[in-house]
């Protein structure tokens, strides 16, 4: 009864802590219940671990944690689960199952967690995540995988096969980086987005939601009812829907009018769109050219 054990490794050690302690020698194994508490040290505490029921394997170098499993680690993450494996032999914490991952001010759901000890690094399957940034703007994230890092104590995630919804925009990629300390948002390897008003497509988009903007770079389409801009950068200041695009020309393009320069802006209310330096204005076989143009879609 109040019972102590501790495992010791290179560089760490573990210490486990239950109110009832079994050792079975026939199959090498400790089974502990009533409360128990398991700390991983480096030194000072790294990371924290309570439950119902703990089963040690010596054979096999592991433990296995069930009922209630509430994992901790710097100052703010918390994993809740009901079941959980830690594996010496490559010093790796698994959760296989369903999950609930809480850092800072968002919260995950997913399943198939692998760790380090010190949960500074991880990765898991099924992702579901709702965050609130600085603005008090709320994210929630989908993805087939994600891959996570805490580098002292502020979290980078790397999602994979991604669909994100902010602000009234969803944005689908083949991969994206979220840090929710700078409220950064970057997809990489070819993204599509889209609003009530407009759908675009992209090589990459970044997003800073601080300053609620993002910009789209590489092969930008972006299309709004019947008018399609092209060009090699579109960004949109979210608070003012204002659209500014960039290319070498960037095209604007409605029926059978074409608008091309190196700059365009487009205001999405009022759907006035303003092209300056090099531009061209085409329609059928007449062409226009001058260094500014103010043009009105109605």
């Amino acid at each position: 009864w109040g019972s102590r054990l501790e495992i010791g490794r290179p560089g760490h050690r573990v210490e486990i802590h239950a109110a009832y302690l079994r050792e079975f020698s026939d199959v090498q194994e400790v089974r502990a219940s009533g409360g128990v508490e398991v700390a991983f040290r480096d030194g000072e505490i790294v990371s924290t671990l309570k439950a119902e029921r703990l089963t040690l394997e010596h054979q096999r170098d592991r433990f296995g944690l069930s009922g209630g499993v509430v994992l901790r680690a710097g100052d703010s993450l918390e994993v809740q689960a009901d079941t959980l494996v830690w594996a010496g032999e490559d010093q790796q914490l698994r959760i296989p199952g369903t999950l609930r991952v809480m850092v800072g001010r968002g919260w995950e759901r997913g399943r198939n967690l692998i760790s380090n000890f010190s949960v500074d690094t991880w990765s898991l399957e099924a992702v579901t995540g709702h965050w609130r940034v600085g603005n008090g703007a709320e994210v929630e994230v989908r993805a087939e995988r994600e891959q996570s890092r805490r580098i002292e104590g502020v979290q980078e995630v790397t999602y994979t096969g991604v669909d994100v919804h902010y602000d009234g925009l969803q944005l689908t990629g083949a991969q994206a980086r979220f840090r929710p300390a700078v409220h950064r948002l970057d997809f990489g390897g070819g993204v599509s987005g889209a609003d009530s008003l407009a759908q675009f497509s992209a090589d990459r988009v970044e997003v800073d939601m601080g300053e609620e903007r993002w910009v789209a770079r590489g092969a930008v389409r972006y299309r709004e009812e019947e008018a399609e801009l092209r060009a090699d950068e579109v960004g949109e200041d979210r608070s003012s829907a204002l659209i500014q695009a960039r290319g070498a020309p960037a095209t604007f393009v409605q029926e059978q009018r074409q608008v091309e320069a190196r700059e365009l802006s487009y205001a999405r209310y009022e759907r006035v769109l303003k092209a300056r330096d090099a531009v061209v204005l085409r329609e059928g076989d007449r062409q226009l050219t001058t260094a500014e143009l103010n043009y009105e879609r109605d």
